[in-house]
């Protein structure tokens, strides 16, 4: 049997035997697939004793289109990192990244610029780069490559009198005016800091001026665009209670977005409302 080497990362993976692995690999060239490895996890032979979880390599793969397994036959491993294993907070964030892309890339279906915003992300997280900045600068993208880009809003919803802006999932994005199911209240700050975090990356300048202007502003707006990745997928993410407890769960309160800090208590014009799973705001 002949094997195609990929680029790939490992987004999950199985014990299939006490000698074998099933994974699910995120190929730069391939898009997503899911594989057998037979013998990956003996100490000798082609895979170096397994696939771990976010790991990087160069896979030896027979692709099947339409079969529920291709062929994993090698693996040679390029990079990992680090900070995974010794940093709780990168590792969650990591995880609800690799989980987003097995539910929203379809199998076999390349996203070449989705696999470089994760290295991309996973490089920052290594270097020591704000978790939530980079966490919504990849959830921007993925969502943008696989058709389900947010509309952000417009000088005029940035410059009106309300302290708050209107989003909504349905629509995805800012609405200024009505539109088909609920929406959630987001601070302007927050729709700023997202713009500007868009506009400039990661850099520290940029999350330094954000941060003393509005404190807290680049973790909702990293929770803005977790909470709307979950109403695209249409149901509860295991990855994300462990980043963002404050908007998983069956009983999110509806202004999150409207936090002035992670940990403060919630604030609206309103005061506290509680609603269910799909109108809360993060």
């Amino acid at each position: 049997m002949s094997l195609a080497d990929h680029d790939a990362l490992c987004i999950r993976h199985w014990d299939f035997s006490e000698t074998s692995q099933t994974v699910s690999l995120f190929c730069r060239e391939a898009g997503l697939v899911r594989a057998i490895a037979k013998g990956s996890r003996r100490e000798r032979g082609s895979f170096g004793g397994g696939v771990d979880l976010l790991s990087r390599g160069i896979a030896g793969l027979s692709i099947r289109k339409g079969r529920d397994l291709s062929t994993f036959g090698r693996w040679q491993l390029t990079t990992t990192w680090p900070c995974l294993r010794t940093d709780l907070r990168r590792n969650q964030a990591a995880f609800l990244c690799a989980d987003v892309i097995g539910r929203l890339v379809m199998p076999h279906d390349p996203h070449k610029a989705v696999f470089d915003g994760l290295v991309e992300a996973l490089d920052d997280w290594q270097g020591g780069g704000s978790i939530d900045a980079t966490v919504a600068r990849f959830l921007w993208c993925l969502l943008s490559h696989t058709g389900h880009g947010v509309r952000l809003p417009t000088p005029e919803q940035l410059c009106g009198e309300s302290e708050f802006l209107r989003f909504s999932p349905h629509d995805g994005g800012f609405t200024g005016g009505d539109t088909l199911g609920p929406t959630w209240p987001v601070r302007v700050d927050t729709a700023r800091a997202l713009i500007a975090l868009l506009a400039h990356g990661a850099e520290d300048e940029t999350l330094a001026i954000l941060e003393s202007s509005c404190p807290g502003c680049t973790t909702r707006a990293a929770r803005l665009l977790a909470a709307h990745v979950r109403e695209v997928v249409g149901q509860e993410l295991p990855t994300l209670p462990a980043l963002y407890p404050e908007i998983a769960g069956a009983q999110a309160m509806a202004t999150i977005a409207g936090w002035p800090s992670p940990t403060a208590p919630p604030r609206s014009p309103t005061g506290f409302v509680s609603t269910p799973r799909s109108t809360p705001a993060p």
